[in-house]
């Protein structure tokens, strides 16, 4: 008799156990959010965030101190002592302080809305977009995963059905940024059309751009570009790379890059730690328009995909689930931001509104 009574509260034990497990396992995966409504660059927006102290900075019409807005050591302290939403509400209102970034935030919806609703609206507008030539550069892996958009095949169709010149640099998709940037200087130094360039870059693309604007450009070739838009770009890398550079976190890559014949001197390429002060002192942003269109998402708007990566990021500030959101921009370019979105845009609309940036460029 005492045996089965033995036997029945270990059964008992073992049921509370697992449900202790289950409930644990819940609540992990289904975080407690605080609705927040409030105005980000003067537009009204209902959102759910991850702590009441987010859902107050949200709600406040408060300034902040606009010297600290890509300030890492900032943005990760206000992560820590109160949560990612929070760095990332902070970062959203102080880049909408800025009263160039305000407006041409402003003027980007009210062009997405229009071309959304009726291709056909602006015809003028996209007519005078065939003065340009749009020299779009490519993000990691564009040719092995299509999925990703990093091809800019989305745009580049939208661009021709249009009349309107583009081109694809086709650098080494798994390749490293200078040989990157060098691709993209014969591209430029050869370039002999009338039509002004805008080059668009996606992810890694962005970090070739700036290396060849930075440090390999001529004031001839600046001279051929009229702009840049920076989409996503991993300017000063990602901690992703950090992380994976070491074993065990390097198996993987090794791995992946192997079956390509590749190494693991990519990942070190990408590095957010061999690039930190890579930009702190631009030249070749005085001569050249620059807009970044960067993706910022809360937590509760993060894809499944990107999830795992997004919190690996999120102890540092905000992120797109690839890297920093601080890491991605620089001051003097004007920043338009998609909130709700991650690393890959992933957005039905993502050629039109890629129209309208190239329409806010060239007004």
């Amino acid at each position: 008799m005492k045996k089965k009574q033995g036997n029945m509260k270990l059964k008992q034990l073992n049921f509370y156990l697992i449900i202790s497990i289950l409930i644990c396992n819940y609540c992990k995966t289904n975080e407690i959010y605080h609705i927040a409504s409030g105005k980000i660059a003067e537009i009204k927006m209902t959102v759910r965030l991850d702590s009441i102290e987010a859902t107050k900075l949200f709600e406040t019409e408060s300034t902040f101190d606009n010297k600290k807005i890509l300030d890492y050591e900032n943005l990760k302290a206000m992560t820590k002592n109160f949560s990612v939403d929070y760095s990332t509400v902070y970062l959203l209102k102080t880049i909408y302080q800025d009263r160039k970034n305000l407006e041409i935030q402003k003027k980007y919806v009210e062009l997405s809305e229009k071309l959304i609703k009726n291709p056909d609206s602006m015809k003028v507008e996209i007519e005078s977009l065939k003065k340009y030539s749009f020299v779009f550069v490519p993000g990691l892996a564009y040719k092995i995963d299509t999925t990703t958009g990093a091809d800019f095949f989305r745009q580049r169709t939208w661009f021709q059905k249009k009349g309107i010149s583009t081109e694809l640099i086709e650098t080494d998709e798994l390749g490293l940024t200078i040989p990157n940037a060098k691709l993209i200087e014969n591209y430029i130094r050869q370039y002999k059309k009338q039509n002004k360039i805008v080059l668009v870059s996606a992810s890694k693309g962005g970090l070739d751009v700036i290396y060849y604007l930075e440090k390999l450009a001529t004031k001839e070739d600046l001279k051929k570009i009229h702009s840049w838009v920076n989409v996503g770009g991993i300017l000063r890398g990602t901690l992703i790379a950090d992380q994976h550079c070491d074993f065990p976190l390097s198996i993987v890559p090794a791995a992946l890059l192997g079956l390509k014949g590749r190494t693991l001197e990519l990942v070190g390429d990408i590095r957010r730690s061999s690039k930190v002060n890579f930009f702190n002192n631009l030249e070749f942003e005085k001569q050249i328009k620059i807009i970044h269109l960067v993706a910022i998402p809360f937590r509760s708007q993060v894809r499944k995909e990107v999830l795992s990566r997004y919190l690996t990021l999120a102890e540092h500030g905000p992120n797109d689930g690839l890297t920093l959101i601080s890491d991605t921009i620089f001051p003097k370019g004007r920043i338009i931001s998609e909130i709700g979105l991650d690393h890959f845009f992933k957005d039905e609309n993502i050629d039109l509104k890629t129209a309208a940036i190239a329409i806010l460029l060239t007004r």
